[in-house]
């Protein structure tokens, strides 16, 4: 499919424009034979110099606006699009004699996913959704094309934000040094993985192949440091081999950031399977962090890469008259405009229904951060899972019932496209929206300034109000130039929420509660957030873009005045206020909004008690403005918010599956994969039942052993003779202690020299590849465990009485030990001085006892194998062998909206009552579940559980965790649930009772895989 260079239009041939844009191109050119023209003309007329005119002619040029001075830019009218992950927003510029217009902005779905895959149809249809709204031409005639006429520009996020997979070595070093440096780059974590995460390799593995990533960033670590544990790390990540985001052939990106001493072992582990990229540790030492290399290497990655793999962004590139840049670098732009031209410090928050992204220019430097899965629909619920539910409820009126504001939590996480209707619903979300902002906010200032305590002499040698608050915030680049948090001046609030909110005093609520401004500050709203785009514009037209910001973009709230203390009482006055001729006082607690509808200027002035403040030490203030103005001295105590009618909506009502024919008969196919390599057990053609053993691996991920020749420097190899000298091939089953090297015999002046002649193996496996250039052998473990006990006699090893091996054991019991690796270790006198005693394990295998009377340790391989089973009747259609099977099936299926717990495949019984339990089947009931059928459950000894709903509080104590993401599946329970509608009281719709209760004592299958966000996966029942 070939597209007109300019416009994008679709081309039935090999023309490079349509007819259109040719005609475009021949005036642009014929306008620069004019241009030409008038200069020789002068020169011959005027008796000008060539030079002379032609200086001329392009001064009288730059009277032009600016984006009027180059071919594509010579134009009237500018469409900017702002190409989201879930929604492409279009606006139309006109300038004319008397200025300049702005219309729209429309919005319409990003076309990113199936079955268009292609962001130019979103374009197509945002701009054709503005031209039928505003009667302003965006289009050609045929509805296909941009409007040739009309510049076009655009932001973009289209790939869904910058989704990044981070692995570190420890939970509370490494990774959470890479949480930040993510955060630091705009990326959106999608899970962090370390030794110590408390998961198993295979639900490592596993978890590591449902997500797609963007970009992978390694660290763990510090430089010198041991490297095993990220070799073992590297070993499950490349074993996992996770797959990008919109798929295809291309390598994802992985950045290692981690110890020094482990690049080159990371460069054989990554070099096949990833884009591997190294830079400087993120964590080199214990105290320091360095994240600002990592950071920089994301971005660029992002830039250069990542935004190209959304599906049709190479045709936008063609049609646009500048280029196309992130969405958060246009808001970037817009806010170092809006910073230059009022001279002050800003922050921003632009809450989406995932992310939430704070941005914030002080002191001339522009900080970003996004937060990851703190949003308003598809992470609303990891809102408050992170806050607590305990401190959500307490935003609310207590009348409201925790139930039903957890309920609907989580059914909006479920349905997120759904807006909230009544009072109630709206103080839910403004509620979840303010402490998602505020966590967001708090992230921001840990990944961007230091927050210390001023000393004694500091306060007193500064003599400021320092001394009366608890943190003062230092820009980490600039360490001499301090920045506090009452040094911010504007607050800007933007995101659906905010926009959406039809009261402006809601909106302002939500930014005060959100971003918590100190001292005196003035709270802003982007209306439509256009600031994106206003942004882009600035690229073209600055001057523009800077009218179009302060007249059209931004909507003034409210003069907020937030005083401060160190300690105060509840009730006390902290300080007496004049607003024109009305004076009263405020208390600390207390929260005052005076309205001013008709914007009338006011002069206010406050007199502060003892040891309060606001901008500095002095006891009284006073500014003029004609913005309503909020009083709010609680102190960071936010109190319930107040609610016109708490009359509670069904949650049933409003959230509803409306997908029509549910139930889908026929055909299908089920693939059954393995995590890594094992042995797969049928054949194409095979016929499977539901108990069929199609795969299982027996043993857990193998390890892969790096032998690195080169730094070995008695061996004095090279790449030049290491093919001479070594004595294994790719293939070849290795022993500990047997030779690799073999550099024949050595001359009297090379052993005086102490080159060595043979080099032995270290350990035990078999080889996978030889690396010639850098001198690597790369070794896979062979696993030929056995399940027989192992007793290993370590006291005769050490020459030590039995009961004295505790002393000198590495491993206890209970560990997890592998063949070669040491277990006990003794030193002894001889005549160099200490020499150490090993003992090695023979096998691979759990430490079972540690025998102290006869001195010994008994290892035995005793973990239960990974096996899956058909769970549904088929045939083998194709076969990957250690890897896969697919089996085709007939049945009738359909989907829930969550599931727990993974797969399951057995009879189905439905249930005629609550206790009507069958032990060994799927059961399936019509109504809401509670704790007590849970427990009933699992006393019965059910294989799965189907029904329409649950409180979202009960299934949170069920699975021993709140639910945070809506990607679920992998839950350690003792059945699979598959909840078909969501959480409350829902029934089952009458054609899935309908088709359960006839398919009872049929066979079932049943998954809970579920993913909400980023590729929609759904549970699946399955009756054939």
């Amino acid at each position: 499919m070939k597209r007109c260079k300019s416009c994008g239009k679709i081309l039935d041939d090999d023309r490079t424009y349509c007819d259109n844009c040719a005609d475009e191109t021949g005036r642009r050119r014929r306008y620069g034979e004019i241009v030409e023209r008038m200069a020789e003309r002068m020169s011959s007329d005027l008796g000008y110099s060539k030079d002379f005119a032609e200086t001329l002619t392009q001064n009288n040029m730059k009277q032009l606006p600016s984006w009027a001075r180059k071919g594509d830019r010579m134009k009237d009218r500018i469409i900017i699009t702002d190409i989201g992950s879930t929604t492409t927003k279009a606006i139309l510029l006109v300038r004319d004699m008397d200025g300049s217009r702005m219309y729209g902005p429309v919005h319409a779905p990003t076309t990113v996913e199936k079955p268009f895959e292609d962001v130019m149809q979103g374009v197509i249809n945002s701009l054709d959704e503005l031209q039928k709204k505003t009667g302003q031409k965006t289009l050609t005639d045929s509805g296909n094309a941009i409007d040739s006429e009309s510049l076009y520009l655009t932001t973009s996020s289209a790939g869904g934000g910058l989704q990044i997979l981070v692995v570190g070595l420890t939970v509370f070093d490494s990774a959470s040094s890479a949480r930040r440096a993510s955060y630091g780059a705009g990326g959106v974590l999608l899970d962090v993985f370390a030794i110590d995460d408390k998961r198993s390799a295979i639900e490592q593995m596993l978890a590591m192949q449902r997500l797609f990533p963007d970009i992978i960033l390694f660290s763990g670590g510090i430089d010198g440091g041991a490297v095993a544990g990220l070799i073992r790390l590297g070993e499950l990540l490349s074993m996992a081999n996770p797959q990008a985001k919109f798929g295809g052939e291309d390598k994802v990106p992985l950045v290692y950031a981690g110890n020094k001493d482990a690049q080159k072992v990371m460069d054989v582990i990554f070099r096949k399977g990833f884009d591997l990229h190294i830079v400087p540790n993120l964590r080199p030492t214990m105290t320091d962090e360095n994240l600002e290399p990592a950071c920089e290497k994301i971005h660029q990655l992002f830039m250069d890469h990542v935004m190209e793999r959304a599906p049709g962004y190479s045709a936008l590139k063609t049609i646009v008259g500048d280029d196309i840049i992130p969405t958060p670098t246009g808001v970037m732009k817009s806010m170092q405009i809006l910073s230059e031209t009022l001279d002050t410090n800003i922050m921003a928050v632009d809450i989406g229904g995932a992310t939430t992204d704070i941005f914030s220019n002080i002191m001339g430097n522009f900080y970003r951060t996004v937060s990851a899965n703190y949003g308003m629909s598809y992470s609303i619920a990891n809102v408050m899972k992170d806050a607590t539910r305990d401190k959500l409820l307490a935003m609310l009126p207590s009348e409201i019932d925790g139930k039903y504001v957890t309920n609907y939590i989580g059914n909006k996480m479920l349905f997120p496209t759904t807006y909230p209707e009544g009072t109630v619903q709206f103080a839910i979300e403004r509620a979840a929206s303010a402490l998602a902002i505020a966590m967001s906010k708090r992230q921001h200032m840990e990944m961007h300034f230091n927050a210390e305590q001023i000393g004694f002499l500091d306060r007193f040698k500064n003599r400021d109000f320092d001394k009366f608050t608890e943190t003062v915030y230092y820009n980490q680049k600039m360490q001499e130039r301090r920045f506090h948090p009452r040094d911010l001046n504007v607050m800007i609030g933007a995101g659906g929420v905010i926009a959406a909110a039809k009261d402006p005093k809601d909106a302002l609520m939500m930014v005060v509660d959100g971003l918590q401004p100190l001292g005196i500050t003035e709270i802003w709203r982007d209306r439509h957030f256009t600031s994106p785009h206003l942004g882009k514009l600035s690229d073209i037209d600055e001057d523009l873009a800077r009218k179009l910001l302060l007249n059209d973009c931004y909507e003034k709230l409210a003069m907020v005045v937030t005083p401060m203390s160190r300690k105060i009482k509840p009730g006390r006055m902290v300080m007496t206020v004049q607003c024109d001729h009305d004076s009263f006082t405020i208390s600390a607690g207390q929260l005052r909004y005076l309205d001013n509808p008709e914007r009338k200027t006011r002069k206010v002035t406050i007199e502060l008690e003892k040891n309060v403040y606001l901008q500095d030490n002095e006891r009284t203030a006073s500014f003029e403005t004609d913005l309503p103005i909020l009083i709010d001295a609680r102190f960071g105590k936010i109190a319930a918010s107040e609610v016109e009618q708490t009359k509670l909506q069904p949650i049933e009502a409003h959230f509803h599956n409306d997908r029509q024919d549910r139930v889908v008969e026929g055909d299908d196919e089920l693939t059954i994969e393995l995590p890594y390599p094992g042995d797969i057990l049928v054949n194409e053609g095979d016929l499977v039942r539901a108990d069929t053993l199609v795969g299982e691996i027996l043993y857990d991920p193998p390890h892969i052993y790096i032998v690195e020749l080169f730094n070995v420097k008695e061996l004095d190899l090279d790449q030049h003779n290491l093919s001479e000298f070594i004595q294994v091939k790719v293939g070849d089953k290795v022993e500990m202690g047997q030779n690799l090297i073999d550099r024949g015999k050595s001359t009297f002046i090379e052993e005086l020299r102490g080159r060595v002649r043979t080099f032995q193996s270290p350990v035990r496996g078999q080889v996978d590849k030889i690396n010639y250039e850098d001198g690597t052998i790369v070794m896979r473990e062979i696993q030929d465990y056995s399940n027989k006990p192992k007793k290993i006699d370590v006291a005769h090893k050490l020459g030590v009485k039995p009961q004295q091996i505790r002393a000198y054991l590495k491993k206890q019991k209970g560990d997890f030990v592998h063949a070669s690796e040491v277990i006990a270790k003794r030193l002894v006198d001889n005549q160099d001085g200490k020499m150490p005693m090993f003992v090695h394990t023979p096998t691979t295998g759990t430490i079972t006892d540690v025998d102290l009377k006869n001195g010994t340790v008994t290892v035995q391989y005793n973990k239960e194998p990974y096996r899956r089973y058909a769970n549904l009747t088929g045939t083998v259609m194709k076969v990957i062998p250690n890897h896969s099977a697919t089996i085709r099936y007939r049945g009738t299926q359909f989907d829930g909206v969550i599931g727990f717990g993974g797969e399951a495949g057995a009879t189905l019984h439905w249930m005629t009552n609550e206790h009507d339990f069958k032990t060994g089947c799927i059961n399936a009931y019509g109504h809401k579940i509670h704790p007590q059928m849970l427990l009933g459950a699992k006393k019965a000894g059910i294989v799965g559980l189907i029904a329409p709903g649950i409180d979202f509080d009960d299934i949170n104590d069920f699975l021993s965790q709140p639910i945070g993401v809506g990607l679920t599946g992998n839950e350690n329970i003792p059945y699979p649930i598959i909840l078909t509608e969501g959480f409350g009281d829902f029934h089952m719709p009458d054609e899935l009772i309908e088709l359960l209760q006839n398919a009872s004592d049929r066979h079932c299958y049943i998954n809970g895989m579920t993913q909400i966000r980023a590729g929609v996966i759904r549970p699946r029942v399955v009756v054939v």
